[in-house]
């Protein structure tokens, strides 16, 4: 190469320099949208942000920075759910994390932007999924078979106390009745002999008049329902020992609150592995491929200082099930 020619090469190199680096120090950041129908920090009990970017951060991601997180919380108001959901389809982001209310918004809103559910109780039956194995559009994520649950957590309630004849349920005034729930909770009160109150609130300023409803009522103790996802967790238990109720629910931040017992999924595992849905989607993982996740262990915790406070003498078998014993 001559020297004139070789110059010419050399400026040219180095000009296309700058924008060669350039294009490698700024990759496009992903974009996650997550839906919410209740509150952000501190007041969501399920800590979900918290422990969704802690599952994030397992995977290499640093929220802010590698990562963007577009969080959208309708704070009980879920009129809001639509143009929340449809403003995230707008931005554009590259997949949603939706829980609850939340994911037949995000559904409605796109069909081709991936949605993960985080969690839903029965996605097929609720019509999200075609199947677990093989959802076949653009939503999966992971299922929490909320249903199943009530009926064992009424038989936890009856070893607790054997004598009991009826049970409060405290359920959300702003949730979707789901009618084949309703069935299959009357279907386990009735085999085990227990009349069942169902009080619905809107808002944890009517937990005072709910409890003493259901204390009026005869109950002896509460099912809290997987559906209250916006009440006070320590306003429940306080309550709850007020009216001398034993509770029982499937969220373990309630049993930390002063609840007797808690029995279900574990959510701080379910929003720590969404993240790695979220990060499979981002890679180009296709989310009708991708199966739905089922609950494969249930959590027994229960709270021997709330027992003593109930006068209650918790059988030692039961007490031996626990994973967990709080004294």
């Amino acid at each position: 190469m001559r020297r004139r020619d070789f110059l010419k090469f050399m400026v040219g190199t180095a000009a296309g320099w700058p924008f060669a680096a350039l294009s490698q120090q700024s990759p496009r950041v992903p974009r996650v949208g997550v839906l919410s129908p209740g509150h952000p920090p501190p007041r969501d009990p399920f800590r979900q942000a918290e422990r969704f970017e802690a599952g994030l951060h397992e995977l290499g991601w640093q929220p802010g920075k590698t990562i963007q997180i577009e969080y959208r919380y309708a704070e009980g108001q879920l009129q809001k759910l639509p143009e929340m959901a449809a403003e995230l389809v707008r931005l554009p982001v590259d997949v949603i994390v939706a829980r609850g209310q939340t994911i037949a918004a995000a559904r409605n809103a796109t069909s081709t932007i991936g949605i993960i559910m985080a969690a839903d109780p029965d996605p097929v039956g609720n019509g999200f999924v075609k199947s677990l194995a093989r959802p076949g559009g653009n939503i999966t994520g992971f299922s929490t078979q909320a249903f199943e649950l009530e009926a064992k957590q009424l038989e936890l309630l009856r070893e607790a106390m054997p004598s009991l004849k009826t049970v409060g349920v405290l359920t959300s005034g702003r949730a979707v009745t789901v009618s084949e729930q309703i069935d299959r909770r009357r279907a386990a009160g009735q085999a085990l002999d227990i009349k069942l109150v169902d009080v619905a609130i809107s808002d944890s300023a009517e937990l005072g008049s709910a409890f003493a409803k259901m204390g009026a009522a005869g109950a002896g103790a509460v099912l809290i329902s997987g559906t209250l996802w916006f009440v006070d967790a320590s306003m429940v238990a306080r309550l709850a020992i007020e009216q001398r109720l034993a509770t029982i629910g499937n969220l373990r931040e309630f049993v930390n609150a002063g609840a007797l017992m808690t029995y279900g999924v574990s959510f701080a595992h379910i929003h720590r592995r969404v993240a790695v849905y979220v990060d499979k989607i981002i890679k180009g993982a296709i989310p009708a491929e991708m199966p739905v996740e089922q609950p494969t262990k249930f959590d027994l915790v229960i709270n021997l200082k709330t027992a003593k406070a109930l006068a209650l003498s918790m059988p030692p078998i039961l007490v031996a099930q626990a994973d967990e014993v709080i004294e």
